[in-house]
């Protein structure tokens, strides 16, 4: 009975057969294969549906809330932004090592020069995240993450704080546009 759940299924599988040491909790099991796949990690959203899904990248996914400092805005004009862009990594390098299957490995580089932590506008200078020990399904699955964990580490470079009147709809990983008007 799939009541309560909301479960996109994936033909994808390990090449390996996994194991998870003594206490290890069955949403840590879950998880870890959700991940090996390229999905989001379980989640229940504001209803109690519980939802395993793939991880699309933002650019690829539509606007679900538009704020707007103008007249008839839900939101104070007061928006504060600040950067922390030290640490943020322009470069993600995966890889996964099988002695059955051999190696798989992907890089993603943020090359987009509108991105003030892309290897162009920082001049060459590149800051990496590696992870030698990636549990993915196959190339295409190592290639999607590298991807998503480089726009996940790149969506910290900035924090944007405002208030709104209490919004108590907004769910995990909405995209939201601020108009500061």
């Amino acid at each position: 009975d799939t009541t309560g759940y909301q479960l996109t299924p994936t033909t994808a599988t390990l090449s390996v057969l996994r194991e998870w040491g003594i206490g290890t909790t069955r949403l840590q099991i879950v998880n870890d294969l959700l991940r090996a796949v390229n999905y989001k990690p379980f989640r229940f959203d504001a209803t109690g549906v519980g939802i395993a899904e793939p991880y699309v990248l933002p650019d690829a996914r539509a606007v679900d809330y538009a704020y707007s400092t103008d007249a008839d805005s839900a939101m104070t004009p007061d928006m504060k932004l600040s950067f922390n862009l030290f640490d943020v990594p322009n470069v993600v390098i995966l890889a996964k090592t099988e002695a059955k299957t051999g190696t798989i490995a992907s890089t993603a580089t943020n090359n987009n020069p509108n991105s003030p932590t892309s290897v162009p506008r920082r001049e060459g200078k590149t800051v990496v995240y590696a992870d030698t020990n990636y549990d993915a399904a196959d190339q295409a699955t190592i290639d999607a993450a590298a991807s998503r964990i480089l726009t996940e580490k790149s969506q910290v470079s900035q924090t944007w704080r405002f208030n709104t009147f209490l919004r108590p709809f907004h769910e995990d990983e909405d995209i939201l546009t601020l108009t500061d008007t």
